[in-house]
């Protein structure tokens, strides 16, 4: 799946986001009753309704922000197993 939050920014200079994509999977059991509890902490009126929760894995990452330098991406991609994921800032990369 993929997503995006961001803000409605009124001028350029106050964009600021983050684009992601992730794997969606269906909790169960213990897990998706721990994780409704954890959600309905937060937003106690989902007790009223029967929902599926699910688990996201991150996939990859993209941070947005014109908020100091116009433009500016930060990037964070999941490696393969055994590799650290690590970010990787669009300026650091035009070098």
């Amino acid at each position: 799946m993929a997503g995006t939050i961001s803000g409605q920014p009124e001028t350029l200079t106050e964009i600021v986001g983050v684009q992601f994509t992730a794997l969606a999977t269906p909790l169960y059991a213990v897990d998706a009753k721990a994780a409704l509890a954890l959600y309905c902490r937060r937003h106690p009126l989902a007790r009223l309704g029967r929902h599926q929760i699910w688990s996201l894995s991150l996939q990859s990452l993209k941070h947005t922000s014109n908020r100091w330098v116009f433009g500016q991406k930060t990037h964070w991609q999941r490696q393969t197993a055994g590799d650290p994921a690590q970010a990787v800032d669009d300026l650091d990369k035009s070098q």
